[in-house]
């Protein structure tokens, strides 16, 4: 099925959808020039390494590396992920930060595009197919999967830490503990009996669950 998916649709779609599409959706929000179409590496990179050798790798040894378990490739790539992931909201709550340094509520609010951003993309795209149950087709906001509740965590540690250690400080820890979080998530169920609890369990997300009913008791 993936095969009769165009070469066009592959990288346009994996570009805003999966990669940049939280970055493109908070330079928009914060009136900036999108900064990924003017990187020097990010765009050869991602033709490169994202779409050429992952979908077009011989005997899709990329792609099934990638799959499998326990692999040193998928681990490096899990974490890959986290760490731009977290850097990225990071980075964004430090630019509002510098754009807006009279504005409290600036660096909080930047953060938000970024978690947000690929879902809008993925909800257009799939609005676009032929197939499309509209019914199902949902926004990060209106049915979350973890980037929003996660996302809100981050950024309040990140705070917290930031204020007191520095930025340096407080970004090394925030991202190294969402690498973390993400590798043992990963591979937690195959070296435990495929216990599957060790997958659905997010620490972050359990945090914010929790406050958020205890908001919603005091409130009520």
């Amino acid at each position: 099925e993936f095969s009769r998916v165009t070469f066009w649709h592959k990288i346009i779609g994996g570009f805003f959808c999966n990669g940049y599409g939280g970055t493109i959706f908070r330079d928009a929000l914060l009136g900036r020039s999108i900064s990924i179409l003017s990187h020097a590496t990010i765009l050869p990179h991602f033709i490169a390494y994202g779409v050429l050798l992952v979908n077009y790798s011989p005997h899709d040894i990329i792609f099934e590396a990638l799959s499998t378990p326990l692999h040193p490739l998928r681990l490096l790539s899990i974490a890959g992920d986290a760490v731009d992931s977290t850097t990225t909201i990071l980075g964004s709550y430090e630019l509002a930060v510098q754009l807006y340094p009279s504005l409290t509520m600036a660096p909080w609010v930047a953060g938000f595009p970024t978690m947000v951003g690929g879902s809008i993309f993925r909800w257009f795209e799939l609005r676009t197919r032929e197939d499309a149950c509209l019914s199902d087709i949902k926004t990060e906001w209106c049915h979350p999967t973890g980037g929003v509740q996660s996302g809100v965590v981050y950024i309040i540690l990140y705070y917290y830490m930031r204020r007191s250690y520095g930025v340096r400080f407080a970004r090394l820890w925030v991202t190294l503990l969402n690498v973390m979080i993400k590798i043992i998530k990963d591979v937690g169920p195959h070296l435990l009996n495929e216990d599957e609890s060790w997958s659905k369990f997010h620490p972050a997300i359990w945090v914010y669950n929790q406050v958020t009913k205890l908001l919603t008791k005091v409130c009520s």
